[in-house]
């Protein structure tokens, strides 16, 4: 009888370790608010333009990318203090618009995202001509494409990576 008590407990024990197991295995799913509440706290300031998919039909903003249409957002960098009319400002030298489109694609799971972003740079390559140099930035499940206006570091790259980091 003790035997087979030991081995009851045993077996139940194993059993509670291998699902314990596959839970922290399992891969974790970020979400478009946690993404937009995480870029808040880095101090950038977004407003939501087509949330929930949509966006801009075929323009470069709200591309689908291996079947997922993104969130798209404008960042306010007049709020931020990154573009004012004071030419003394840090942004002076820089021809920044005042509102930056920022797309943010949620996919099902970490392999979507890496075939959205093939997908996204065999689109670009398409467009020779684009006058705008997207900043991407790449966590678990998530894509955040932000459309600046040089091939440079601009000046929101460390809010975006902090808030991307934080996730």
């Amino acid at each position: 009888m003790m035997k087979l008590k030991f081995t009851v407990l045993t077996l139940l024990l194993v059993a509670l370790l291998t699902g314990c197991a596959a839970e922290a295995a399992a891969p974790r799913q970020l979400t478009s608010e946690q993404v937009v509440e995480s870029m808040r706290q880095a101090g950038v300031k977004l407003h939501g333009l087509h949330v929930k998919g949509g966006g801009f039909p075929g323009g470069i903003y709200a591309r689908l990318l291996d079947r997922v249409n993104p969130d798209t957002y404008s960042m306010d960098t007049y709020a931020m203090g990154l573009v004012t009319d004071n030419p003394s400002t840090k942004a002076a030298d820089h021809s920044l618009a005042s509102v930056v489109n920022l797309s943010v694609y949620v996919f099902d799971s970490e392999a979507e995202r890496v075939r959205g972003r093939k997908d996204f740079d065999k689109q670009m390559l398409a467009m020779p001509q684009l006058q705008v140099h997207p900043g991407i930035y790449e966590k678990d499940n998530v894509m955040v494409v932000y459309l600046r206006d040089t091939d440079f570091k601009d000046l929101v790259d460390d809010e975006i990576l902090e808030a991307m980091d934080k996730l």
